[in-house]
């Protein structure tokens, strides 16, 4: 229950206002999320026996730390995961900015350990997801990388774009299996099989037809390819059996290769048609295997994301 008082003049012609008692208004809201101290009394003893002292450990919080781990989980999933920036998470819940970005440093080093384990899962999946987008990082420009599978997702966060990120991740050994990526030269030296994007190709074909609204052999060339990559990207989702599904990419993979073969005198749709003519073996393991997408959708919605995050204000990474 809270008391809303009237001020006592009326706010009209300045009179003296009288006493007409309350009207009671219910409303649904929250309270402004604020940390509270939390005085931990850690019991201790002492064995006479071995002469070792035993105190209680502070439940929930990590050694010598300031934050609670409910604290540091909130502050990790809002900054990192909504993009919600430090300085106004900190203003929010009246922490100092100086104290978070440490926490968030220790954070990193304890979990620097499971980096080489979550590369060895990447690298032993069947298929593999690659993607990289700007991000500034302590104030400085840098990308985001990320490498996921099904079950695993890593983000690495590097001031370069170069393919030793990639290398990093991937090694140098051959690999069995497929990474799925846009066309980017970064990831043409992975020792693995390569499926490009269908969703980039997509879009560089409408920009032709864009680009060439009154040619009428770029609008025969997209009005017959653009309508494939968007099936093909639909086709894994299908509720299909084995033999229904390979028909199908059979069948699709056919009219690619018919699109692209055709003859053409403009330059744009040869452009396009040489991606497919010197790259094939970057563009079909769909159609021999059902687990490889034919799209990169995996990684893209996280580095949107992360994109969009980044333009919102400064953030900061604790390096990994």
């Amino acid at each position: 229950m809270i008391d809303v008082p009237v001020e006592p003049l009326c706010p009209q012609c300045g009179g003296a206002l009288e006493d007409k008692g309350v009207r009671p208004r219910s409303v649904l809201d929250i309270a402004p999320p604020q940390p509270e101290p939390i005085v931990y009394r850690l019991h201790r003893s002492y064995c006479p026996r071995c002469g070792r002292a035993v105190q209680a450990r502070a439940p929930a919080v990590l050694p010598k730390a300031l934050f609670g781990n409910e604290l540091t989980a909130q502050l990790l999933c809002l900054h990192y995961l909504h993009g919600v920036p430090l300085g106004r998470l900190c203003a929010q819940l009246g922490l100092r900015l100086g104290s978070v970005i440490e926490m968030l440093h220790r954070l990193a080093a304890l979990f620097q350990p499971v980096l080489p384990q979550l590369i060895a899962k990447h690298r032993q999946a069947p298929v593999r997801h690659a993607d990289e987008t700007s991000w500034r990082t302590d104030g400085r420009s840098g990308y985001a990388w990320l490498f996921c599978t099904p079950r695993v997702s890593l983000f690495l966060f590097r001031n370069t774009r170069s393919a030793t990120v990639p290398q990093e991740v991937l090694g140098e050994q051959p690999l069995s299996g497929v990474l799925v990526v846009d066309r980017y030269s970064g990831y043409t030296r992975a020792p693995c099989a390569l499926q490009y994007c269908y969703a980039h190709l997509q879009r560089e074909v409408e920009d032709l037809g864009k680009e060439f609204p009154e040619d009428p052999e770029v609008g025969v060339f997209t009005g017959a390819l653009i309508p494939l990559p968007t099936e093909a990207m639909h086709l894994p989702t299908q509720p299909l059996a084995e033999a229904q599904y390979y028909a199908a990419a059979a069948a699709l993979h056919q009219q690619i290769v018919a699109a692209v073969e055709a003859p053409a005198r403009h330059l744009g749709i040869r452009q396009i048609q040489d991606i497919f003519r010197e790259h094939p073996d970057r563009l079909y393991h769909w159609v021999t295997d059902r687990r490889v997408p034919p799209d990169n959708n995996r990684c893209e919605p996280v580095c949107v994301s992360a994109q969009a995050g980044a333009n919102c204000a400064p953030r900061s990474s604790p390096g990994r």
